[in-house]
């Protein structure tokens, strides 16, 4: 199913300009099971370990945040997930 990145940030109290700009024409995919337990696993484990822990800007705590590219992603997971 999806969602609009409007709806979204909405929902998450997102409501700056920028935030809103990014979202045009937008749309967030939910999957269900669309990882592997193991890929899920290997993910979770470099987020708890990698994360960046500064505070963000809408609630001020951890973004609890991993940034990763394409590539970054697929060597973590694997090409097929």
């Amino acid at each position: 199913s999806t969602i609009s990145a409007d709806t979204l940030l909405s929902a998450l109290g997102r409501t700056d300009v920028a935030s809103r700009r990014a979202a045009l024409d937008a749309d967030v995919m939910h999957v269900e099971r669309c990882l592997s337990p193991k890929a899920c696993a290997a993910l979770r484990s470099a987020v708890d370990c990698e994360r960046r822990l500064e505070c963000d800007s809408v609630d001020h705590g951890p973004e609890h945040q991993l940034n990763l590219s394409c590539a970054a992603l697929e060597q973590l997971i694997g090409v097929t997930e």
